[in-house]
């Protein structure tokens, strides 16, 4: 036996002979418990009794009135609250680091050098760059291109 129900949220239930219902591509298996058609068990299935279920957490989700906290990154960007794209993160909030590496970076301060040119190479191995060459022959701060770690020349020990 197959069919299709609309309920009062015009939700289109779809069931088959093994009393799977899908409402909206999405998949809830209920268990027959008392001796009556699939379609009387359907017709009396109501939303809350679907939202009670434990298997159909992910249906409550598409009733659901609740917009996701919408976090800016370090770029700027933010979506716009009727965004489709925030319909990734119903289930967890969206997952923003508050430590973004240009504030840290200007936590760092600037490293007195001795030379007219010195050397970066944003550390050690894996976790650095390419070597830079910085001239600090004008005053103030020399920023790499790379990391954004600043160098300055000390006059005071020439």
């Amino acid at each position: 036996m197959k069919g299709q129900l609309i309920n009062k949220r015009n939700l289109t239930l779809f069931y088959n002979d093994s009393c799977s219902c899908y409402v909206t591509n999405l998949t809830f298996q209920f268990s027959i418990t008392h001796k009556m058609s699939q379609i009387k068990l359907l017709a009396q299935l109501s939303e809350k009794i679907l939202l009670r279920q434990q298997t159909c957490r992910v249906g409550a989700r598409c009733m659901s009135d609740w917009v996701p906290k919408e976090k800016e990154t370090h770029t700027g960007q933010k979506w716009d609250a009727n965004d489709y794209r925030l319909s990734r993160f119903v289930d967890r909030p969206k997952h923003v680091n508050p430590n973004f590496a240009i504030n840290l970076i200007d936590e760092v301060p600037p490293k007195a050098c001795v030379e007219r040119v010195v050397c970066c190479d944003g550390g050690s191995g894996p976790t650095g760059h390419p070597k830079v060459y910085i001239n600090l022959d004008k005053p103030g701060n020399h920023a790499c291109g790379y990391c954004g770690l600043r160098f300055y020349r000390d006059k005071l020990h020439i």
